[in-house]
C-alpha cells in the first residue's frame, strides 16, 4: 500500500453477534506492484484497490458489493469483483 485514498463508512452491522467494531465500508487504496518472479521480474506498475465490506444491516449503496476491485494505470482494469469476506475494524 502507498496511500489511503478515500474512505467511505457504512455504518455497522445490525446482528448483535458481529462485535460494533466491524464496519461496513469501501476504501480506495494507491498500490505499487512489482513482479518478483517469471519472465516480466523486475516490471512495476501503479494501480488503484478497491475493497468493499458488506455487513447485515449496514446501510451499503446498491451499486456496491462484497470483495475487491484493482485498476493498473495504463495496462488494466480487473472489473469483475473478487468475492471474499473484508472486514474493516475501527480502533
Amino acid at each position: 500500500m502507498t496511500d489511503l485514498l478515500s474512505f467511505q463508512d457504512y455504518g455497522t452491522s445490525s446482528d448483535p453477534s458481529i462485535p460494533r467494531v466491524a464496519h461496513a465500508g469501501t476504501a480506495l487504496i494507491a498500490v505499487h506492484l512489482v513482479v518478483t518472479g517469471g519472465p516480466a521480474t523486475g516490471l512495476q506498475a501503479d494501480g488503484v484497490l478497491r475493497v468493499t465490506c458488506e455487513l447485515p444491516g449496514a446501510l451499503v449503496p446498491g451499486t456496491k458489493t462484497e470483495g475487491v476491485r484493482l485498476v493498473v494505470d495504463d495496462l488494466i482494469n480487473f472489473n469483475r469483483e473478487v468475492s471474499g469476506f473484508t472486514i474493516f475494524i475501527k480502533p
